[in-house]
């Protein structure tokens, strides 16, 4: 999954989180306090990401405070992906060794 979150989305992620405390924290206030910290606020991200019951209740859930994020899908996800499908994205073409 990816989350971006920049300084105007943060007060939302605390929100969603369930953290508003972690709004003014010092060690989080700006992007680049989160940078130094970074491995502490995953890790606090992390836990909070693995209290869901699937990844499609995470990215509602951020939806709706409206936070920019995305499932990261494999390869074969991709290809049958109805984003990718209807938008005739995913072609067949021919490979003189592998086939079509």
């Amino acid at each position: 999954m990816v989350v971006l979150v920049l300084d105007r989305q943060w007060p939302s992620l605390t929100q969603a989180m369930g953290k508003p405390e972690l709004t003014d924290d010092p060690r989080f206030a700006t992007s680049a306090d989160r940078g130094k910290n970074q491995q502490e606020l995953i890790a606090l991200i992390e836990t909070w990401l693995q209290s869901f019951p699937s990844d499609e209740a995470v990215l509602q859930r951020l939806e709706e405070y409206r936070i920019p994020s995305a499932p990261v899908l494999s390869i074969v996800d991709t290809l049958a992906h109805p984003y990718f499908t209807e938008r005739n994205m995913v072609r067949t073409v021919p490979d003189p060794y592998w086939g079509r």
